[in-house]
Formats: structure tokens, C-alpha cells, sequence
């Protein structure tokens, strides 16, 4: 009886010291994975601002030539904006 109980005691040690080898490996793992998702995410934040920057001075400029546009053919603005908003309660009507 006594060798059965050294026996399992024997193997319930290193059972135990496998299960904490193991243990360590996925939370290793996990914070690799964590700090890889981090780093993901903080490129895709970076790449979102440049590309709203990008629009927004695209905007900017377009706007700007609109309003010069405006104030040299106001007559032509204004038909335009009631052509844009003629075409977009139309658009609207579908809905």
C-alpha cells in the first residue's frame, strides 16, 4: 500500500508541475496576444485620424472653391442648390 501511495503522490506532483508549466504557457500567450492586438489597434486608430485628416482638408478646399464660386455666379449657385435639392426630395420621396 505504501509504494501506490508514494506512486500517486509521485505522479500528482508532477501532474501538478505540468498543469503550472501549462498555466504559464497561455498566460504567456495571452499577453503576447494582448500587446499584438494592442499594437493592431493603435495602427488602425493612427491609419482613421490620417484618413479624416485627409478628407477634412479635402473638404475644406472644396468648400472654399464652392464659396468662391458662389460669389462670382451667385445666380448659378443658387440654381445649382435648387437643382441639388429638388434632386434629393425626389430621392427622398422614394425612400
Amino acid at each position: 500500500m505504501r509504494i501506490a501511495q508514494v506512486y500517486d503522490k509521485s505522479n500528482a506532483d508532477s501532474l501538478s508541475e505540468a498543469a503550472s508549466k501549462t498555466a504559464a504557457s497561455a498566460i504567456e500567450l495571452k499577453d503576447e496576444t494582448v500587446a499584438a492586438a494592442q499594437q493592431i489597434g493603435d495602427r488602425l486608430i493612427r491609419a482613421v485620424k490620417d484618413q479624416a485628416d485627409t478628407i477634412s482638408s479635402t473638404v475644406s478646399n472644396d468648400m472654399d472653391k464652392v464659396r468662391d464660386y458662389v460669389r462670382r455666379e451667385p445666380a448659378k449657385g443658387l440654381a445649382m442648390a435648387f437643382a441639388a435639392g429638388a434632386l434629393v426630395s425626389i430621392l427622398m420621396r422614394r425612400s
